[in-house]
């Protein structure tokens, strides 16, 4: 919902694409870093638990982000929100691995949630275009009655018994590196190559630099937040890189294209959001089909089939641009077809990778590569789009997603075929 709220934010405040990507990078860093964190709570303490009190926090967050009186403030609301957010998203997976231990339809079982996922997803930009005839606040206040009807339903669920505190190993150092690489992507982003190119390269190369310093202090301690021992496995590491530029394209598109069609080409808000509807009614439908192709022919046929449709969807879009709404409403739905279908056979492989004992730890991990992509994905939307975005810069914009596309592609071909096997659900 935010994504189609952002013009509106942007008049309110007075502030260009930069910092606009700032709301969305703002939430993205503490869900990224604090996910695999998220995690290894859930694996101590019960992943039960740890999603209640991420709900909880979730209601003041929204109030403050709905009340902000400045965007500083705004900014800040986002950022708490990812916070919260982030011991709420990487949880469910893994509470469901727990409870679903010893199937051999763990496709399915991934399928049906990132179905309800992409529901939610659908109809999130209409709710939000419709909002909008009240203020942009409104989509921070519809939080509080849907965080209270997800706490209703959670505490009728059976806790679940975590591994105890004493395996909870949590490294401040790995955090702070993490934190970093991050961090620079993002400043880099909110500067823009085009505004201030010294600046920018600096950012990242800081980034790079804080990735290569993480990796060597992983190898001289083992320590670390994200796990990077579980990339020893094929089908995790491949699943996590093709997560993380599924969420590149994914949201480049989701906040590219209403600034696009609102800026550039003088439609409206909920025009502009069907659109969006596209992409995830696309991926709701793809998803369940995704989970079971996969449990019947095995993870690989699903990805590489959901990335040539995303791979054709964006290079149509940067063919025809210019074409009428309607027109463009088909390779979105494409683009969502084929989300749905790789990401639900990816999740099942990197999670059937390990044991359902580190199912937090995994599921953790693999979700904050798939928004170091958002992250990414961000950065270079606002770098190649500029403070005054036109076609042409849009075009160089779906040209660079459908590059990311080949390899979104290539990233499923390398993977095993990972077919499950009724007796073990380790590949």
């Amino acid at each position: 919902m935010l994504a189609i709220a952002l013009p509106s934010i942007g008049d309110n405040f007075n502030v260009g694409v930069g910092s606009l990507t700032l709301l969305v990078s703002g939430y993205l860093l503490p869900v990224a870093v604090i996910q695999p964190i998220s995690g290894r709570l859930g694996d101590a303490f019960g992943t039960r638990k740890i999603m209640l009190i991420g709900l909880v926090l979730i209601i003041p967050c929204s109030i403050l982000a709905a009340f902000a009186w400045s965007f500083p403030i705004l900014v800040l609301g986002r950022v708490l929100m990812g916070f919260a957010c982030a011991l709420v998203i990487p949880t469910p997976m893994a509470y469901l691995r727990k409870y679903f231990r010893g199937t051999n339809r763990l496709g399915l079982i991934v399928g049906t949630q990132e179905t309800f996922l992409n529901m939610t997803a659908a109809v999130g930009p209409l709710i939000g275009g419709l909002l909008l005839f009240a203020g942009w606040q409104f989509v921070f206040f519809l939080n509080l009655p849907l965080a209270l009807f997800a706490l209703f339903l959670l505490l009728r669920l059976k806790s679940d018994q975590g591994n105890g505190i004493e395996e909870l190993s949590l490294n401040f150092v790995s955090i702070i590196l993490l934190i970093f690489v991050l961090g620079g992507l993002i400043f880099a982003g909110f500067i823009g190559f085009n505004e201030n190119p010294f600046l920018a390269i600096t950012a990242v190369l800081f980034s790079v630099a804080s990735a290569i310093a993480y990796w060597l202090y992983f190898r001289r301690t083992g320590d670390e937040v994200a796990n990077l021992t579980l990339f020893t496995r094929r089908n995790y590491a491949t699943s996590a890189i093709g997560m993380a530029l599924s969420n590149f394209i994914f949201y480049s598109l989701l906040f590219g294209v209403p600034l696009y069609l609102i800026e550039v080409r003088g439609i409206g808000d909920q025009i502009s959001s069907l659109l969006l509807i596209g992409i995830s009614i696309g991926a709701f439908l793809s998803s369940p089909l995704g989970g079971i192709l996969s449990d019947r022919y095995g993870r690989r046929f699903p990805v590489v089939l959901g990335s040539i449709l995303m791979l054709l969807g964006c290079s149509v879009l940067a063919i025809i641009l210019k074409a009428p709404v309607i027109v463009l409403l088909v390779p979105f739905v494409c683009i969502g077809l084929g989300l749905g279908q790789a990401s639900t056979a990816r999740y099942a492989a990197a999670l059937e990778a390990w044991p359902p004992n580190v199912a937090g730890s995994a599921s953790g991990t693999f979700i904050m590569f798939r928004y170091l992509g958002s992250i990414v994905g961000l950065a270079v939307m606002a770098s190649v789009l500029g403070k005054m975005p036109s076609i042409s810069t849009f075009q160089m914009l779906f040209v660079v997603l459908s590059c990311l596309g080949i390899l979104h592609l290539v990233t499923g071909v390398v993977m095993k075929s990972g077919k499950v096997n009724k007796n073990s659900l380790i590949t």
